[in-house]
């Protein structure tokens, strides 16, 4: 689905779901909620099945402001400092 096609899809949802009542809304917030852990939670599982290489990648370019070659040195560092355990 193309960028424009989303968007629409989100005005027009977001336009419907505004109407609704307060309670109806937090029921709809909730349920959206669950869902968005839940998809991120199935991403993070696939990324970690993948490998070290996948998680790397995914680490670098996704949070590449809180990740940097010195991070990346301590957890290697941290690693094998205790890889007797």
């Amino acid at each position: 689905m193309d960028p424009q096609e989303i968007q629409k899809l989100v005005d027009e949802y977001e336009a419907k779901f505004s109407k609704a009542g307060d309670a109806v809304l937090s029921r709809i917030e909730d349920e959206l909620d669950s869902l968005v852990h839940d998809f991120k939670a199935n991403e993070a599982s696939d990324i970690n099945n993948a490998g070290i290489a996948s998680q790397l990648e995914y680490i670098i370019g996704a949070q590449l402001e809180y990740i940097t070659r010195e991070t990346l040195d301590k957890l290697l560092a941290y690693a094998i400092a205790n890889e007797k355990e």
